[in-house]
């Protein structure tokens, strides 16, 4: 990959790094904040990205309640309950 960024070892599971990962989250957010007030460009920039990502999702929302539409429709709706499946019981 190439990468020349911090590298993080984690284990949620463990919890060992999260606190280090999160304490440089905070850190570069920070950084970014201070960035963007002292900036005017860079606070248009976020602010146009954000504008970008909230009419993505709105289109995406729209997209898939139309496949739901239509899935109901058409009958085609995906069944999760398996109840086509018939299930057997037998002693042993």
């Amino acid at each position: 990959l190439h990468w020349k960024g911090k590298v993080f070892r984690i284990s949620a599971l463990k919890k060992r790094g999260t606190l280090q990962l999160s304490g440089a989250l905070m850190d570069e957010l920070e950084a970014i904040r201070a960035r963007e007030l002292e900036t005017p460009e860079l606070r248009e920039q976020e602010h146009q990205q954000q504008l970008i990502m909230q009419q993505e999702a709105r289109q995406r929302i729209a997209h898939l309640a139309e496949m739901r539409r239509k899935a109901r429709d058409t009958g085609d709706e995906d069944d999760d309950d398996f109840d086509d499946v018939d299930t057997e019981y037998a002693p042993y």
